[in-house]
């Protein structure tokens, strides 16, 4: 299996001639029925009959993939205008929205704080949260408390003052400490401001894949847990349902978002609104960064520039 799951570039071959030098994306969830109850209700990522990059179709780390036009997304004309004047978004950019943006702005959509609301990101530094965390700010005006490996939020570089207000380390070895605890409380109080009654977070989305990630939480939580992170072993949390039932907590998942959410992200983009954090790599590094994500070393979205469209 050719890995990569995300990818965009040019048409080159096609029964169709007309197709020839369209700019597409090859995107996870490559195939949805459009028709059973999953996807009549706006979840086709469990589409039983989904076909996806690179499961089903060899993935996206090669120059030249085959693949069912069906399963490919055109992609806006304004892309292609980055192109050729040179200015504006690169690729790299624009590509952040296929997987990550998307997931980020579905978990936003999902949570949809109101302005002035705090809301917990976990996993602020990687490719879903650092995104998460501008989409938090800037679409919604929700004031972000970054939540990372200490040695993670360096990657963010300057932009990290627009993916989050404020940032709580979590050290491996102090999930749920008390100290790590009070640092959320002290930042939500600090971010409501002195007028307004010391409450911890509206809202909270894990983008972290760490089960760490949610049990480090207070239990004086409130409000709505969006979990998009999924722990490589599996893993389990509990809530006594007594808290869940008196706070109102809710907790609910949630993976990618369609095409909708794409391009949605994508003018976000084109805009300035939000601005990714991308390191472009070449197809011969991928090893070693494959390496650094078990490493938790990356931060940001990382991007394969395996040849110019």
């Amino acid at each position: 299996m050719i890995g990569g799951h995300e990818g965009i570039g040019r048409i080159v071959m096609a029964q169709d001639e007309l197709l020839l030098g369209n700019l597409v994306a090859a995107r996870y969830l490559s195939h949805h029925c459009r028709h059973c109850h999953a996807c009549l209700h706006d979840l086709p990522e469990r589409c039983p009959s989904q076909r996806d990059f690179p499961r089903d179709h060899p993935g996206t780390y090669q120059e030249y993939i085959r693949a069912p036009i069906s399963s490919l997304m055109p992609l806006p004309a304004f892309i292609l205008d980055s192109i050729h004047t040179g200015a504006g978004p690169s690729l790299g950019d624009y590509a952040a929205a296929l997987c990550s943006g998307a997931a980020a702005s579905k978990a936003l959509r999902k949570l949809s704080p109101s302005p002035g609301d705090v809301v917990v990101i976990s996993g602020i530094a990687g490719s879903i949260g650092h995104l998460a965390g501008q989409i938090a700010r800037k679409v919604y005006k929700a004031k972000v408390i970054g939540v990372d490996l200490p040695e993670k939020q360096p990657g963010l570089g300057p932009r990290s003052s627009e993916c989050y207000d404020a940032f709580v380390p979590a050290n491996r070895d102090s999930e749920g400490s008390a100290s790590f605890l009070e640092g959320l409380s002290r930042a939500s109080s600090e971010l409501r401001g002195p007028d307004v009654p010391p409450a911890m977070a509206d809202g909270v989305i894990v983008t972290a894949g760490s089960t760490g990630s949610l049990s480090r939480l207070d239990r004086r939580q409130r409000g709505a847990i969006v979990c998009v992170g999924v722990p490589k072993h599996g893993g389990e949390v509990s809530f006594p349902i007594a808290e869940v039932v008196e706070k109102g907590i809710r907790i609910q998942g949630t993976l990618m978002g369609g095409w909708e959410e794409i391009y949605r992200v994508m003018q976000y983009i084109r805009s300035g609104l939000l601005s990714p954090v991308v390191t472009e790599i070449e197809l011969r590094d991928v090893p070693s960064y494959m390496q650094r994500f078990v490493s938790c070393e990356n931060a940001g979205k990382i991007v394969v520039n395996i040849a110019s469209p």
